[in-house]
């Protein structure tokens, strides 16, 4: 997950930088008051980061599910930790599967032989 969020900031550091910087202005109410912020990092890492796109399609359920519970406990996050394990392991299958495609690629490719 780490090399996706590396990506993210790789391509993205200006939003990531303005959302965090908006979250932190706005402990209480920062769901509500960063929604532009939030939109415009989302919207560049979907445009930037591929792994992001296969993680988001691939991980739908799981993204929903965490998402529900986080929704549900508010006041416990800590009540979410089996669901967001669950999108963490998928996206780690993603991540191994197109590093594995990367890797098949580029053994196959011209200059590589």
């Amino acid at each position: 997950m780490e090399s996706t969020l590396d990506l993210v900031a790789a391509h993205c550091g200006l939003q990531v930088k303005l959302y965090g910087a908006c979250v932190e202005r706005n402990p209480h109410n920062w769901e509500s008051v960063c929604k532009g912020e939030k939109t415009a990092l989302t919207k560049c890492a979907e445009e930037n980061v591929g792994e992001l796109r296969r993680v988001k399609e691939r991980c739908a359920p799981f993204i929903a599910s965490y998402r529900s519970c986080l929704e549900d406990n508010k006041t416990d996050p800590q009540a979410c930790m089996s669901s967001l394990r669950e999108l963490y392991n998928c996206h780690q299958s993603v991540a191994a599967e197109l590093q594995g495609q990367s890797a098949a690629a580029a053994s196959s490719s011209p200059s590589a032989q």
